[in-house]
């Protein structure tokens, strides 16, 4: 959520729109965090006059539920205004309005059609208000199909805290799964992995550093090492940078030696090997 994210993002637009107008369908904003969602503040101050956005998709706590979500209420100090996502919502709201965005709220079990994606609402905040104070676990995940293959858009969602796997089963089945929670896991691990089984995804959009894939964070998740470490999976698409992938899309052979040399080197290069000595005089 600061300058660089704004320009980069309208750049990214900018190239998809073949030097036509800019025309955003719709604006998907998973959860009040500010990783996911107050780019957009930014964004809309700087870049309103050059994008036409048509729709917004959410579903918020509302501004004052404090007592659900504490922890939205808090404030780094280091800022003259309050910068709390709490005082956020309410400024993005504001630049909604400005830029004539009509707001969707997303229930589970709805269905939107956006184009030529078909996008089912699997989880949202109905599934976790007044049962629990995580507002990860409060993430919008879509099950979207697009192009003849199933994109599952897990956000920050909580596998335990929803019940994902057990309400879904096989219907969970996906081409390309969004790694939930940056893959630092969120809940129980068995549960994600339990998951991950029923999506059994080829390709697994993970949204974090390389290094914070590979050693820092991720290989010393319970789950994400067993993704990473899956039969099905064919490729991980990492990284800080823009990617951009073409659908439909298929791994070309050779990536699945690649996440295992990443995972590998990874593990090496953090330090993570045990050394035993026996027979030491």
């Amino acid at each position: 959520n600061m300058e660089p994210d704004f320009d980069r993002l309208f750049e990214c637009l900018k190239s998809g729109s073949d030097g036509g107008e800019i025309v955003i369908a719709a604006w998907i904003m998973t959860h009040p965090h500010s990783d996911h969602y107050q780019c957009f503040i930014g964004f809309a101050d700087k870049y309103e006059s050059d994008v036409r956005l048509e729709k917004v998709l959410l579903n918020f706590p509302e501004a004052d539920d404090t007592k659900n979500f504490p922890e939205l209420t808090y404030n780094d100090r280091r800022f003259e205004e309050d910068v709390s996502e709490i005082a956020n919502i309410p400024r993005m709201y504001e630049r909604i309005e400005r830029l004539g965005g009509e707001i969707f709220t997303a229930h589970t079990g709805q269905i939107y059609k956006i184009g030529d994606a078909v996008c089912e609402i699997l989880v949202s905040l109905d599934d976790i208000i007044g049962r629990s104070q995580s507002i990860n676990a409060s993430s919008i995940v879509i099950r979207m199909e697009l192009c003849g293959q199933v994109i599952l858009w897990a956000a920050d969602t909580s596998f335990s805290e929803t019940g994902l796997a057990d309400k879904y089963g096989k219907y969970l089945k996906s081409d390309i799964l969004q790694v939930p929670h940056h893959g630092f896991q969120c809940g129980d691990p068995a549960d994600e992995i339990k998951g991950y089984d029923y999506i059994c995804p080829k390709v697994c959009l993970l949204p974090v550093s390389d290094f914070n894939a590979y050693i820092a964070i991720c290989t010393y998740r319970e789950s994400s090492r067993y993704l990473m470490n899956m039969a099905a999976v064919e490729q991980i698409i990492t990284g800080d940078k823009t990617r951009t992938i073409n659908l439909p899309y298929m791994p070309s052979g050779n990536e699945k030696r690649e996440i295992e040399r990443q995972y590998l080197s990874g593990l090496d290069n953090s330090g993570a090997c045990t050394w035993v000595y026996t027979n030491l005089s």
